[in-house]
């Protein structure tokens, strides 16, 4: 559990949040409550994703030269930029570089748990470390 730290330069200060992201895999079927902790934990790091990711958009020089279509609303625009981001940097590759035995939804929710034990900054800062922009 301490080499997760080590790997993400990060100490949890409740060790719940981390111990929930390495166990969800080794979770059997009749621990729900623990799985839909752990989906919500994934649900935040997504979200999280997200705001790190329209943020380092929003502060480039020119935004405009970003969004190239007409047709589609600067909604669909920015949500398919974010999406195309995040899924470029591939976030099951991150964790094996890493050396970190997580799914994209681990690693979503690693971020959601640092979150929650610390702060948005720090989870948003962890975010943009982790796909590198």
């Amino acid at each position: 559990m301490i080499d997760l730290e080590e790997k993400i330069d990060y100490t949890f200060t409740r060790k719940r949040y981390r111990d929930l992201v390495l166990s969800k895999s080794e979770l059997p079927k009749a621990e729900v409550d623990k799985k839909r902790k752990f989906r919500i934990l994934a649900m935040y790091g997504d979200i999280i994703l997200r705001f790190a990711v329209w943020e380092h958009l929003e502060s480039a020089s020119d935004m405009t030269a970003l969004f190239k279509r007409e047709t589609k609303t600067f909604k669909e625009e920015i949500n398919e930029k974010i999406q195309e981001m995040i899924m470029n940097k591939n976030l099951e590759t991150i964790a094996s570089k890493r050396k970190l035995d997580l799914t994209s939804d681990g690693m979503e929710a690693l971020i959601g748990a640092i979150w929650k034990d610390s702060d948005f900054e720090n989870a948003k800062q962890f975010a943009l470390e982790m796909l590198e922009i």
